[in-house]
């Protein structure tokens, strides 16, 4: 006897040790039951433990694969549109419950009912399932109240509602969703059923899986909430530098998950016992997409998980692309030209899936908004435009190319064929010619097609997209972007000067030119700046070789160095190399100092006619010789002198030049220069 006690002691204690290491689990989770990703998010999902055996005290998962399971009943409305077993994709196990939605039926009243349980001797209860629903093609709006589920203290013969699909708000198609429900307010009572009743408002299918009822306390601490950046937050600035967020006034402890891989993220910051509200983010990447979640805890035993938030980065302002679509802001640069009413092009806002199939299936590069069409409403064979109301200068790009995320999936195979298409237009929008074509399924797709040959050097660029649907599937775009590369150069082959009768000519030759609003001449000597000293048009945007030339009239004899400064109607400049020309003087001449007045330095230029003995040198007003700058023989040419006037004091100086040719000519000039310190 006390052998037996004893075995049944520890059986006790063990079962126990279960219960309080098992009753803790999340308000809602999710799980992802189909192929289709969510822009790149997939729902992050922990598997739920087995429920504790000794505190159930209701578990139906219709693994007996019959409707209704033993001790359940449920009411038919209409027999095609009631409550069914089926297998496809269950919450757990082979089976679960689902029934159709019928536009015709609307309200529908199909009720799925409880056998009887009791929690007379409980202080605590809890109700919790899963659901997933998916929208139906055309009802807006998304979240109405498809379920309710209700609670009966009588034994059915009243009922009360204690959760309606609309507490949850938007949801998303093909998910798995499980919610926990304190019933504590029952404990004490017995002759207890719960009930799920489903009328019908927008879902097109709802199914249910693992109901379970426990006289447990159930752990449903609120979700941390007001995520920023918000959730699907497009374009947002890598300098961003904190994530924040609100906690539950029961969280106690809460821990920070980020990465870019939905599947798995790592905790980056806090416990079950530190509080956080913010986080400090490292640096981000453009055109990357970041998740992350909130674990709030309420106690070393209560927890709860957010969703997977996610924001997208903008993109590096320093790329190629010319022009970028997000359909963040709908259809801004587009016109949808549609054949009726229902058929068109759409956008759709963050999560929203466009048809009863639920969200596109999209590479990871696409997010939050994103243009579709679809044939379920169509009726008949037509196309569907969606033309681009932008016009793209590609007049000076030689390399161009347009990429965007795709899901084309084709449910049947009509003839003709379904197709996607993407058309371009050189001639704004008169003729079009097809670039890209799909014809069979082609699911989360990133498309890349260079239209260089089409589209390169052409300056009135258009583009559309051509939907042809037969009472099949859809097209679902994202991110459409045009890039070009490798501009038209001013392109610079040849430039030279030489002297003329007239002064100097210089010329040049191009052999492309891209946005070429002209040229400055710029002109200097030794020891000078440059100055410009003439402008000559350019020919803008061309291919062809072009010919210039400039007479540079404005000079005397001596050396002078040249230059082109190349002008871009924006503003960009570009200089050529230099070249040196000289003016070979025929006469002897003392030009003007300049700058004049000067402190302390000046430059004094003259030329001379034949080889010479050459005197320059400094008076002062009483005609008294200050200093001597050039004693000696000089070549024909055009010289330059600097002065430095450092060692005297302010006032009126005159400088004189005398030459002596072996040629035997004589040449004395006088100027007046000003020294002021």
């Amino acid at each position: 006897m006390k052998i037996n006690q004893t075995i049944l002691f520890v059986l006790l204690f063990i079962s126990l040790f279960f219960v309080s290491s098992s009753i803790s689990q999340n308000k809602i989770k999710e799980k992802e039951v189909n192929a289709k990703s969510i822009f790149g998010l997939k729902p992050n999902w922990t598997p739920i433990p087995a429920s504790v055996i000794e505190s159930e005290l209701l578990n139906e998962g219709f693994e007996s694969g019959t409707i209704p399971p033993t001790g359940w009943t449920h009411t038919i409305t209409n027999s095609a549109f009631t409550w069914y077993i089926d297998n496809f994709s269950p919450y757990e196990g082979v089976y679960n419950a689902t029934l159709e939605y019928d536009p015709a039926l609307v309200p529908q009243d199909e009720w799925l009912i409880s056998p009887s349980f009791s929690l007379a001797s409980a202080t605590n209860g809890t109700l919790s399932f899963a659901f997933s629903t998916s929208y139906f093609w055309h009802v807006d709006p998304n979240d109405n109240g498809d379920m309710f589920v209700k609670i009966s203290s009588d034994g059915g013969t009243t009922w009360t509602d204690i959760w309606i699909e609309n507490d949850f708000g938007v949801f998303t198609s093909f998910v798995w969703y499980e919610v926990i429900l304190d019933i504590s307010a029952y404990a004490g009572q017995s002759d207890l059923k719960v009930a799920f009743e489903y009328v019908g408002v927008d879902g097109a299918q709802y199914s249910l899986d693992k109901i379970v009822v426990t006289d447990e306390a159930a752990c449903i601490v609120e979700n941390a909430a007001s995520p920023s950046p918000d959730n699907y937050a497009a374009n947002v600035p890598v300098s961003v530098s904190q994530l924040t967020w609100t906690n539950s006034g029961e969280a106690v402890g809460t821990e920070v998950w980020f990465g870019t891989d939905p599947n798995n993220l790592s905790i980056v910051a806090g416990n079950s016992t530190t509080l956080l509200t913010s986080y400090n983010l490292p640096s981000l990447d453009y055109m990357t997409i970041y998740y992350w979640r909130i674990i709030t805890w309420e106690g070393a035993e209560c927890s709860d998980t957010s969703s997977n938030w996610a924001f997208a980065t903008e993109r590096d302002s320093n790329d190629d692309a010319i022009f970028y679509d997000d359909f963040e802001n709908g259809f801004t640069n587009w016109n949808a030209i549609t054949p009726n009413d229902i058929c068109d092009w759409g956008f759709a806002l963050g999560n929203i899936p466009f048809s009863e199939w639920g969200l596109p299936s999209f590479p990871g590069t696409a997010f939050a908004n994103y243009a579709f069409a679809s044939s379920d409403a169509c009726g008949a064979l037509m196309n569907v435009y969606l033309n681009g109301n932008f016009s793209i200068d590609l007049s000076q790009y030689q390399t161009v190319w347009i990429e965007f995320d795709s899901d084309f999936e084709v449910f049947s195979a009509p003839t003709p064929p379904d197709t996607a298409r993407v058309d371009v237009s050189v001639d704004g929008g008169l003729t079009w010619t097809e670039t890209f074509l799909r014809l069979a399924d082609a699911p989360a797709e990133h498309v890349n097609q260079d239209i260089s040959s089409l589209a390169g050097l052409q300056s009135d660029v258009r583009f559309r997209l051509v939907y042809y649907g037969d009472f099949s599937w859809h097209w679902a775009i994202d991110n459409f972007t045009v890039f070009a590369t490798d501009v038209i150069p001013v392109d610079l082959t040849s430039f030279t000067v030489y002297s003329a009768c007239n002064g100097i000519k210089l010329n040049w030759q191009t052999a492309t030119e891209t946005n070429n609003y002209g040229f400055d001449i710029e002109r200097k000597q030794i020891d000078q700046q440059y100055t410009k000293v003439g402008f000559v048009a350019g020919f803008g945007t061309t291919t062809e070789a072009k010919n210039y030339n400039f007479i540079d009239n404005s000079v005397t004899s001596g050396s002078y160095t040249y230059r082109l400064k190349q002008i871009d109607f924006d503003g960009t400049v570009s200089y050529s190399s230099e070249v040196n020309a000289e003016l070979n003087p025929t006469t002897y001449s003392l030009n003007q100092n300049y700058p004049n007045p000067f402190n302390p330095n000046t430059k004094i230029d003259f030329s001379i006619a034949s080889d010479s003995k050459v005197t320059l040198k400094i008076f002062d007003v009483l005609g008294q010789e200050i200093i001597t700058l050039i004693n000696g023989n000089l070549s024909t040419g055009v010289h330059s002198l600097n002065f430095n006037a450092s060692g005297i004091n302010s006032g009126v100086y005159f400088y004189t030049l005398e030459a002596t040719g072996i040629d035997g000519t004589n040449f004395n000039s006088t100027k007046k220069m000003i020294l002021t310190k």
